[in-house]
């Protein structure tokens, strides 16, 4: 008999709980969470970033729980001080954009469709 190999596109209903939770409950946030770990897993973020959330993902630890490991606490750091720096870089339009961009992202993998503007004439 094989062992049956886990799907990793496959969250669990645990990890969707933690991550709606840490979303404030509020499921477009979750959905931005998961694919922001999911895009972690490709390994954007390098190589102890891609280990984080391959873990967060497949249920091995949780997100809070991963947060407290210093290897993964050095990576998220630095992580953040990029982002601080580009933060830094450009006028809030830029910034706006850039949320739009994300939400409609996330928008997209959650649904499989971009979202419609309901300010549009």
């Amino acid at each position: 008999m094989t062992a049956s190999r886990r799907d990793p596109d496959d969250v669990g209903d645990d990890v969707l709980a933690e991550l709606t939770d840490i979303a404030g409950n509020d499921p477009h946030t979750a959905a931005l969470l998961r694919r922001s770990l999911e895009r972690l897993r490709e390994g954007v973020g390098g190589p102890a970033l891609q280990e984080m959330a391959r873990d967060v993902l497949a249920g091995n630890t949780t997100l809070r729980s991963a947060g407290s490991f210093s290897f993964y606490q050095e990576a998220l750091t630095a992580g953040l001080e990029r982002f601080r720096g580009w933060q830094q870089t450009v006028n809030p339009e830029e910034v706006r954009a850039a949320v739009q961009d994300a939400k409609a992202a996330a928008s997209l993998s959650e649904t499989g469709r971009a979202p419609t503007d309901s300010t549009a004439p």
